[in-house]
């Protein structure tokens, strides 16, 4: 089977190109073997499944310690605990069995939901008293959980964290999502995210809050040349740069230019990719409001994005990153900071020469103040100069 671009969902070794998970963690990893508790946050189709799902095979094959990866997106359509219990239960279960089959399931007792105040945290104590070696467990769509639900998960996981001097509990707990802890949505009907400062926070024993950097300017050219090497069709030196420059090492982005160019625009694989069909790719995207384009303009609808860039509309020279909103923004994936420089992923895709690329904020500037209509991307005989223009 040969390799192609990933778009969707976490990257297959042999059925995608991919790079090296190992190459972006070396801080989670650091973090987990000094046993501690943290948030892994990055936007959508960063990577961090595929991080997960790397860091547990590479954890159990060390013979030091025991993972499992728990998704628990399955959860997020309740706020009721002992709903959301229920169904964090299954995904309980289907980890233990997948990952660690000689630790095996408990007993019915341990594994019943009732009392839903510390299901969780008896379901973690039992694994960690069978585990062989230190337990530690990565929470995968971690924010996705919501109001009650949300604060009794984070609540057992710390009375837990508390005890485990005497009490066998995860070594090591690692939450991943698009937020931060403080910004998790505890409030259903709304979603809106509370801040937890101080020791009011229901999980203030987190150590740290991490990301899975974007990919370099080497990082995308070693991945487009894995498509070299597999086909033989080559990637111009401008191609590669203007790749680069249109997804500021965004990993889906940079998957989706690829993806458009090879399976769709130039199929010849005699035909090398010019800096042209880069171009042309990325209009292509737009248009097409592809899925991830479109969670990102969702995003700028929210508030505190909207507060955030209107700060560097009126003249905010860069923020610092300690700045909670501007934190917020980053990791959710609209920005990046790179040597410094705040720069707007959506406004970067913008139709032109090299200097309507290197934006920084003001297309996200009026992106975040006004946004358009929903068919806004259907102007059937108009041509416009990409989505920072659209947005405009």
């Amino acid at each position: 089977m040969r390799p192609s671009f990933n778009i969707a969902g976490p990257c297959i070794p042999g059925e995608h190109y991919m790079l090296p998970p190992e190459r972006r963690l070396g801080r989670v990893m650091r973090l987990i073997e000094d046993r501690k508790y943290f948030t892994l946050h990055a936007g959508r189709q960063t990577g961090k499944t595929t991080s997960a799902q790397w860091l547990v095979q590479h954890l159990n094959g060390t013979g030091r310690w025991c993972a499992m990866h728990v998704d628990v997106q399955n959860a997020r359509d309740t706020d009721s605990p002992f709903l959301t219990f229920k169904v964090i239960r299954e995904d309980l279960d289907r980890a233990v069995m997948r990952d660690l089959p000689d630790v095996g399931l408990g007993s019915p007792q341990v594994r019943q939901v009732k009392p839903s105040r510390v299901f969780l945290m008896r379901y973690l104590e039992d694994v960690a008293a069978r585990a062989p070696h230190p337990l530690v467990v990565l929470f995968d769509e971690a924010d996705a959980l919501m109001g009650k639900a949300m604060v009794s998960f984070l609540t057992q996981l710390r009375q837990g964290y508390i005890d485990r001097a005497k009490t066998p509990f995860p070594a090591s707990v690692v939450l991943i999502g698009q937020r931060q802890v403080r910004d998790y949505a505890v409030r259903a009907k709304d979603q809106k995210p509370l801040s937890w400062l101080g020791t009011s926070s229901p999980f203030n024993i987190t150590a740290d809050a991490t990301t899975i950097a974007p990919f370099t300017d080497a990082d995308v050219e070693e991945l487009l040349a894995q498509h070299t090497a597999a086909t033989g069709q080559r990637f111009e030196p401008e191609a590669v740069a203007r790749i680069y420059e249109l997804g500021q090492g965004h990993p889906w982005l940079t998957n989706a230019m690829a993806d458009q160019i090879v399976n769709w625009d130039v199929e010849d694989r005699s035909v090398a990719i010019t800096a042209a069909h880069v171009d042309a790719a990325k209009e292509t995207i737009i248009l097409e409001r592809r899925s991830h384009i479109d969670s990102l303009l969702a995003k700028l609808r929210e508030e505190r994005v909207r507060q955030d860039h209107r700060s560097d509309a009126r003249g905010r020279d860069g923020p610092d990153v300690s700045d909670d909103d501007f934190a917020y923004v980053m990791g959710l994936g609209p920005v990046s900071k790179n040597r410094g420089t705040v720069r707007d992923r959506q406004s970067n895709l913008s139709r032109g020469d090299s200097s309507d690329a290197d934006i920084h904020s003001t297309g996200a500037n009026r992106a975040a103040t006004q946004l358009p209509p929903q068919g806004w991307f259907a102007r059937h005989g108009q041509t416009h100069g990409g989505l920072a223009e659209v947005l405009a």
